[in-house]
């Protein structure tokens, strides 16, 4: 399964990504990365974000690349990741 990755500087999980990760439970793997937690920069330097909020897709093949969502942070925008996987 393809996964979604949301790098926040928040201390909670957006409604909207929750929402998502209900919906899409059986065919999309959603994660979180907090800019915050102690363990996180290593993962957040090396896929290169530098902006938050990022929401990164990685395929089921990960093989070190993603691919950066440039949308607008919104159900109808955002819901078109997991249309397309």
């Amino acid at each position: 399964m393809h996964k979604v990755l949301l790098i926040s500087d928040k201390k909670s999980t957006p409604p909207l990504f929750k929402a998502l990760s209900i919906e899409f439970r059986n065919r999309l793997v959603f994660g979180e990365v907090r800019k915050s937690d102690s363990t996180s920069s290593e993962v957040i330097s090396s896929l290169n974000v530098t902006t938050f909020p990022t929401i990164l897709v990685l395929s089921k093949e990960w093989k070190g690349e993603a691919v950066k969502y440039e949308g607008t942070y919104n159900n109808r925008n955002v819901n078109n990741i997991g249309a397309s996987k």
